[in-house]
């Protein structure tokens, strides 16, 4: 189809201005079918909805419920395990969602402060291949494919090169998170050396191994709007100092994009 020094695209459009809209209409469905068109989704069928990703939510679980709203939706074929009460690391504190083979299906976290009883689920967490969204992208799916779908990709990976691994697309929903790995359990990003300088902030990169695949995908709540001023609050004043005060020393953030 390409010709010698000129891309498919010029060719597809030569080919779309002399035909009628109804031979336009079939040819543009076979170069569809061969990958000539671009791509928006994968060759997949629709996932059902009881395993659609979507930004409400996953499956019957929808960002808002409670986890007893949540235990409710998933029925008696699945078991719902609360995070200790007291969790040491923040990994800890997500409820489990288990199948009735013990296999973790889905885990979310509720709202920082809420109550475990009527706290607000903000995310869900899954690495079951079986839940994709509507474009059929989910855990297994390949960096190179979705690049196809949402543009190039950014890899972070975390402190000392052991944290989790994170990728985000130039053009993908903002709802959500994917962690990322590569093949044998490496990290799926080719990266820099560590360093003095990038010990703590973690590496990020935008080359990755071959079959570089999906992990988890979480969905997100949007980040709340920050409080209006109230009216009566004072107006802050402006420093008159000619020489500004310097500001203490900032802590470097580790693992700028981890998500536990």
């Amino acid at each position: 189809m390409g010709g010698a020094g000129y891309p498919h695209s010029f060719w597809r459009l030569s080919l779309m201005t002399c035909l009628d809209s109804s031979i336009r209409c079939l040819l543009w469905t076979v170069l569809a079918a061969i990958g000539l068109t671009g791509c928006t989704t994968l060759n997949s069928p629709t996932p059902p909805e009881n395993l659609r990703i979507s930004p409400s939510g996953m499956g019957p679980v929808e960002l808002g419920m409670t986890p007893a709203q949540a235990s409710a939706k998933l029925g008696p074929d699945y078991q719902l395990l609360p995070p200790p009460a007291k969790p040491i690391l923040k990994a800890s504190a997500w409820y489990r969602v288990l199948d009735g083979e013990q296999k973790e299906v889905l885990r979310f976290g509720v709202r920082e402060g809420d109550s475990a009883a009527g706290g607000a689920i903000v995310q869900i967490r899954t690495a079951d291949a079986r839940f994709r969204l509507e474009n059929q992208a989910g855990p297994g799916s390949s960096l190179s494919s979705l690049q196809k779908i949402w543009g190039p990709a950014t890899l972070h990976l975390g402190a000392d090169g052991f944290g989790t691994e994170q990728v985000r697309f130039e053009r993908q929903p903002d709802f959500l998170i994917f962690t990322v790995g590569g093949p044998g359990g490496a990290p799926a990003g080719i990266y820099e050396p560590l360093t003095a300088d990038n010990i703590l902030l973690g590496r990020t990169t935008t080359q990755f191994a071959p079959d570089s695949r999906i992990l988890t995908v979480t969905v997100r709540s949007p980040a709340p709007p920050p409080p209006a001023p109230s009216p009566s609050s004072p107006r802050p004043r402006l420093s008159t100092n000619v020489d500004p005060v310097p500001a203490p020393p900032m802590r470097a953030r580790v693992n700028a994009l981890r998500v536990d």
